[in-house]
């Protein structure tokens, strides 16, 4: 992710935050990610708090997410991450590939 891409991600998350009553993305199907992605991540989990909203980030058990926590030492709660995967989530704009 470049510093364009991370701000591009974190408005739509900002967006979506403030959008919805219950934010939630699916990373189910991540495939590269970085120190950058957890940044916005854990930020974006942090301000839904201030807000008095869940956050949640669905990734599967084995997946992008779930390694670049583990090797980052990080708890998935930091993030909102959750390893149940939740029908309903969310796809950013900035993650859509249909225009």
């Amino acid at each position: 992710m470049d510093l364009t891409s991370a701000k591009k991600v974190a408005a739509d998350l900002l967006h979506h935050i403030t959008s919805v009553p219950a934010p939630s993305v699916d990373a189910s199907r991540l495939r590269q990610a970085g120190v950058p992605l957890l940044q916005i991540l854990v930020a974006s989990k942090r301000f839904a708090d201030t807000q008095g909203k869940p956050f949640s980030v669905e990734a599967s058990p084995d997946g992008t997410l779930s390694k670049l926590l583990s090797n980052h030492g990080l708890d998935p709660s930091m993030c909102g991450a959750s390893t149940e995967l939740a029908p309903a989530a969310a796809t950013l704009p900035s993650e859509r590939t249909d225009g």
